[in-house]
């Protein structure tokens, strides 16, 4: 394999340098959420989740499809893979940088938020130009096989 290595004035910077300096060459890692309501029948429903850590910062992506009918969505709370620093954050109200999108097979698309609830659970929440509305099975739209979540943000953790 490849050594890869960047002239700089004061020297080189091997990719392990870099990769120890900001994380940039960190390979995404696998991990199994706990998402509560947000089950397809016989379990059908595939959760795809990784994370990312760069120094005191975790980035999460996770996407969601319901499989079978019937569908149970509600109130969708999740786990997070290392602890939130909630030093200075107001519980279920901060939001994390990110994004939402709920997709409806036959509507459309709709988008949400992530909040904090304590250092280890965050919820997703629908929003609007003027609100931000629990996710149910009708808001924002009625859940039905096929439909999509997709969720990606980022939060600090302690060192």
């Amino acid at each position: 394999m490849a050594t890869l290595e960047l002239a700089t004035v004061g020297g080189k910077i091997k990719a392990s340098m870099l990769n120890a300096i900001i994380g940039v060459l960190t390979p995404a890692t696998n991990f199994s959420p706990a998402i509560a309501n947000f089950t397809s029948a016989g379990s059908a429903e595939v959760i795809v989740a990784r994370y990312w850590r760069t120094g005191n910062v975790v980035k999460v992506h996770i996407t969601g499809t319901l499989g079978g009918s019937p569908v149970t969505v509600g109130d969708l709370t999740l786990t997070v893979p290392i602890p939130i620093d909630i030093t200075g954050m107001s519980l279920n109200n901060d939001l994390l940088n990110g994004t939402v999108g709920l997709f409806d097979v036959g509507t459309g698309q709709f988008t949400g938020v992530v909040r904090v609830v304590d250092a280890n659970t965050v919820r997703i929440m629908r929003s609007t130009t003027t609100s931000l509305s629990p996710v149910s099975n009708t808001t924002p739209f009625t859940w039905t096989a096929g439909d999509k979540i997709s969720i990606s943000f980022d939060y600090p953790v302690v060192p």
